[in-house]
């Protein structure tokens, strides 16, 4: 089974979005999802993105220690 990819968009959104994947209006922290079998792309909210990449049992000690968001940074510094 193939994960998909979860990139950071954008931080802090000004303007209000929508989840594609929760149907939610929201400002939180944008996130890309790309399938990559199909290369279908959703723009999804912050709870999705850790939902999808680490489940809900690991959710919240990811959420607290911000390691989606961490790892972005780190990528576009180098």
């Amino acid at each position: 089974m193939a994960v998909p990819k979860i990139s950071l968009l954008e931080e802090k959104p000004k303007i209000i979005y929508k989840c594609q994947m929760c149907k939610t209006a929201t400002r939180k922290n944008k996130f890309l999802w790309k399938s990559w079998f199909t290369a279908i792309e959703l723009i999804i909210c912050r709870e999705c993105a850790y939902k999808e990449r680490f489940g809900t049992k690991n959710m919240l000690k990811s959420k607290k220690e911000r390691i989606l968001e961490k790892k972005e940074i780190n990528q576009q510094r180098n």
